[in-house]
């Protein structure tokens, strides 16, 4: 399984999750904890690593998978040769895929950049506000919300909606029709909004979702999750405005909040663009939100677990232990065991390029299934290339009794598979899979062998 597919497939898991979860405690949280709970998807869509879910696979015994440096190979010799260019033609598909989800990604990323350094030039150009008493009132809302960077105000008859722009260098955007004798209280709930947005980092966290719907621009649950957290980027900024208001709370600030929407007009913002606007999306349940503000509660512990399990479902990769080792599996230190001597002895074998010995020493069922002279051919042609194997790691091994056969029927014994993380000389990193089994004699000899470039 491609990392990148796990890595879809965990981040829907998480949406998912994280979708049923708020969900079935709406009515009890606010709008600041569900906020953080959103926030975790994009980083369950971009996170590399994580714990492998699934175990690693085991070879069948008698089937034998090589590939070469340059992506040829040998495939399922026990069944049959495939050698030559089948590898390639194999391998085209995923190419085609890898291709698409490229070109996909860049022109996701080209358009959010094009837009935003548009929208970033226009309200650029905008000078500042030089008003005293709108000054200070600014300044007013800052010392209440706890803020101290430099914020300008931008004040002009082209500004549709209030909106926060830019991070390094703030500045909030404001129409010409709030600043006007009497408008005061509604200046001020605005203030507080757009001062709660900076506060919270929504800026730089509007683009971390944008990284997540530009990788993974073809699943829709990457972006249901963005517009999930915009929707509750918002409800939260009022609560915090709320919070700072004071007076009556949430009967000033819903007042406030009506009057300032008879001057917005609705605009669209770009992906990941430098400004956090007011929307007129989302109305009735910022409304609702403002007043049921008193009947809601923090709930910190309910809150804080459950952002634990929504990232402890981000360290998980739904991934088979050997796509990803030797990172993520469990190492068995049992270097005495006898099956795992008898690999090393019999790996050393195939190093040595004594081919003839190392088939010698492998099991019956894959004596009949593959005959010496296509062991040691397979080898020259698949291992030879890689080179010396300069260091060998045990990375993990299980003993099993029972693994799947020829013709679907499962093989019942003592079993033992291992892999080795290895690198060769010519090949690098490499992962070896090998399977023994102790046959009536009491002697574990081999019954399969994986190689797999890493």
């Amino acid at each position: 399984m491609s990392i990148l597919l796990a890595i879809t497939v965990r981040g829907t898991f998480v949406f998912v999750l994280t979708w049923l979860l708020d969900r079935a405690l709406r009515g009890r949280m606010r709008a600041r904890s569900r906020r953080v709970w959103w926030i975790i998807v994009p980083v369950s869509f971009l996170l590399p690593a994580g714990l492998p879910l699934l175990p690693a696979p085991a070879m069948a015994p008698g089937a034998v998978v090589a590939m070469d440096a340059g992506g040829h190979g040998v495939r399922d010799i026990a069944g049959g040769f495939f050698t030559g260019n089948e590898g390639s033609f194999a391998a085209l598909p995923g190419r085609v895929l890898a291709a698409t989800w490229l070109l996909g990604m860049a022109g996701y990323l080209a358009v959010v950049l094009v837009r935003t350094v548009r929208s970033s030039r226009h309200w650029s150009r905008i000078r500042l506000s030089t008003d005293g008493g709108l000054l200070a009132l600014l300044e007013d809302c800052k010392a209440v919300a706890g803020i101290t960077a430099p914020i300008g105000i931008v004040v002009a008859e082209a500004v549709p909606a209030p909106a926060l722009l830019g991070w390094l260098r703030p500045r909030i955007l404001l129409p010409a029709a709030f600043v006007f004798p009497g408008k005061r209280e509604t200046l001020k709930a605005v203030l507080l909004h757009e001062l709660a947005h900076f506060r919270s980092l929504d800026i730089p966290l509007r683009w971390l979702q944008t990284l997540a719907c530009a990788v993974h621009w073809f699943n829709p649950f990457a972006h249901l999750g963005a517009r999930a957290w915009m929707r509750f980027r918002e409800e939260a900024a009022d609560e915090a405005a709320i919070a700072w208001h004071g007076g009556r709370g949430a009967a000033d600030y819903g007042d406030a909040f009506l009057e300032a929407l008879k001057h917005s007009r609705t605009f669209s913002l770009p992906p990941g663009a430098l400004v956090a606007g007011e929307s007129n999306q989302n109305l009735k349940q910022r409304m609702i939100m403002i007043l049921n503000y008193a009947n809601k509660t923090p709930r910190t512990l309910l809150a804080t677990a459950v952002a634990l399990a929504l990232l402890i479902a981000c360290a998980v990769l739904p991934v088979r232990a050997d796509d990803d080792a030797p990172a993520g599996a469990q190492i068995d230190t049992s270097k005495t065991d006898a099956a795992i001597q008898a690999m090393n002895a019999w790996l050393k074998a195939v190093d040595a390029g004594k081919y003839a010995g190392s088939w010698n020493d492998c099991t019956k069922m894959f004596k009949d299934q593959l005959s010496q002279g296509q062991w040691e051919a397979a080898l020259k042609q698949v291992r030879e290339p890689l080179g010396a194997c300069k260091t060998r790691k045990l990375v993990m091994s299980q003993q099993v009794g029972k693994l799947p056969g020829p013709g679907g029927r499962d093989l019942e014994g003592a079993f033992m598979v291992a892999q080795f993380g290895s690198d060769m000389e010519k090949g690098g990193a490499t992962i070896e899979t090998v399977t023994f089994e102790k046959e009536s004699d009491g002697v574990w000899r081999c019954a399969g062998y994986f190689i797999k470039l890493r």
